[in-house]
């Protein structure tokens, strides 16, 4: 990859790529590469990039444009995958209401995992139906 075709990222050091490059850089190696930390919340659950931005980083920035500061991409719909239609620029309090609930079905109701939004309340309520 030639780093200086686009400008977004000058050499590998610190500082020397812009935050749309890292923001791009990060979500694709999110779903490509199964040595990356986070993959088995991305990649290994199904999502995926489409493969015009997996392949070209001048793509993603033609149909992202440049990250407005205090945001990061966000999938609107966080069951999909990383392409046009379903990607935007978030603030984290946006992002923090538009997880992905990891949840246990036990017979017809859901038991969020403690540590999500909602995971607390939810198995309280949960485990309050049957309290004897």
């Amino acid at each position: 990859m030639k780093y200086s075709r686009h400008g977004h990222a000058v050499g590998t050091g610190p500082g020397q790529r812009t935050p749309t490059y890292n923001s791009w850089r990060k979500a694709r190696e999110r779903v490509v590469n199964p040595n990356e930390i986070s993959y088995k919340y991305y990649g290994a659950k199904g999502v995926k990039m489409c493969d015009s931005w997996v392949d070209s980083f001048e793509t993603f920035l033609e149909d992202m444009g440049e990250r407005p500061e205090g945001t990061t991409i966000d999938r609107i719909n966080p069951h999909g995958d990383y392409e046009p239609d379903n990607c935007r620029w978030s603030t984290p309090k946006v992002q923090a209401n538009n997880k992905r609930r990891d949840k246990k079905e036990v017979g017809d109701d859901p038991i969020y995992r403690k540590g999500h939004a909602d995971g607390v309340r939810e198995v309280l309520d949960y485990v309050d139906r049957f309290a004897a």
